[in-house]
């Protein structure tokens, strides 16, 4: 649940400005499905749907996004993992 301030709310909301914080965040993404869900009703279906697009925006932001950065940090500050419990990333770094 997004615990914002009602001036938070009414600043995204009007303003259109992007979020600042998880919380703003978290409004704005239950913002956009309340819009969905009030267009199309209130169905199984369509709740459905709103469950697949935030998974798919979630793996499509891990796939695209996340895992670049943590290649690019493992990189830069070396892993973690000893190569037995990551032999992937091992061998290709050999």
């Amino acid at each position: 649940m997004p615990y914002v301030s009602d001036d938070e709310k009414d600043r995204i909301d009007s303003d259109r400005r992007p979020p600042v914080n998880v919380g703003q965040l978290t409004y704005v993404i239950q913002g956009a499905l309340r819009v969905y869900l009030e267009g199309t009703g209130l169905r199984y279906a369509h709740l459905a749907e709103c469950l697949g697009a935030l998974e798919g925006a979630k793996l499509d932001l891990i796939d695209r996004v996340i895992i670049p950065y943590e290649h690019k940090k493992r990189v830069e500050n070396g892993d973690v993992w000893p190569p037995t419990l990551s032999p992937s990333w091992a061998s290709e770094h050999d």
